[in-house]
């Protein structure tokens, strides 16, 4: 019985939003509630809410109302959103072209990464990555270097009881915390057959206009032609490529919330 009101209020309030555009950029208590069918009371509390999350902002000389800070923000992390693959997929694909190697970008999901694009390696025999794959995170190169990045995250998952990973490599508690301490000081992971035996990688965290972790790229390959020297060459490269996609992505988000 208290689902239906509280549906109702979120119609109206997305309702709300929507009366705003370049004809409309603001709009009094009045006219809102007018085009809202509904008390003037009524909809001077629902703008209160709104105005309070900053999804309005009310003008005091005037007192009419008009889109708020909380909207471009939002707007900042669709567009990253949108903007990450196309920005992202050349940036994987130079990486294949300078290593060989398979290229894939990840992103995180409570305790786990999944792999949202792929880009097979030059070699005739190569490493597959599935898009939609999963893997744990705090065994795969992607999921540290994407940690690395989450402080509060890492240290919940340091609390609980996480698995062994590929060779009975231990990623738990105190050791996790330590290994991710040294990611964000290389600015990249690395994996030695951490997730599967025989397969090393490399990763690095892509991150937004607020430095979080959108996704991570990484590259991996056979152990055989990424030894531990040139592990650590490729890693360089994949922190240099995730960087360049970062930049762009604060850059397109800049333009977003002041209207470039």
């Amino acid at each position: 019985m208290t689902v239906a009101p509280k549906i109702q209020s979120l119609e109206r309030a997305l309702n709300v939003l929507g009366m705003f555009g370049p004809q409309t950029p603001t709009l009094s208590l009045s006219e809102i509630a007018e085009a809202l069918g509904a008390y003037p009371s009524t909809t001077h509390r629902l703008l209160l809410t709104l105005e309070e999350a900053s999804f309005l902002r009310r003008d005091e000389a005037t007192n009419r109302y008009q889109l708020g800070p909380r909207l471009l923000e939002l707007a900042g992390h669709v567009l990253a959103q949108y903007d990450m693959r196309a920005i992202a997929v050349p940036r994987m694909r130079e990486l294949v072209d300078a290593v060989g190697e398979t290229a894939g970008m990840c992103y995180y999901e409570r305790g786990e990464i999944v792999f949202m694009d792929t880009i097979p390696g030059t070699h005739p025999v190569m490493i597959t990555l599935r898009v939609g794959g999963r893997a744990q995170a705090h065994c795969a190169a992607g999921g540290r270097a994407i940690l690395a990045h989450l402080p509060h995250e890492a240290e919940r998952l340091a609390a609980t009881e996480l698995g062994k990973c590929s060779a009975g490599v231990d990623f738990r508690g105190r050791r996790l915390l330590r290994e991710l301490d040294g990611i964000r000081e290389r600015g990249f992971s690395y994996d030695e057959g951490t997730y599967l035996d025989g397969i090393n990688a490399a990763a690095a965290a892509i991150l937004d206009h607020e430095d979080r972790p959108v996704a991570g790229l990484v590259v991996t390959g056979p152990a055989v032609r990424l030894p531990r020297k040139r592990l650590l060459e490729v890693g360089v490269i994949v922190r240099t490529a995730a960087a360049d996609v970062s930049t762009e992505l604060r850059s397109k988000a800049r333009a977003v919330t002041t209207g470039d």
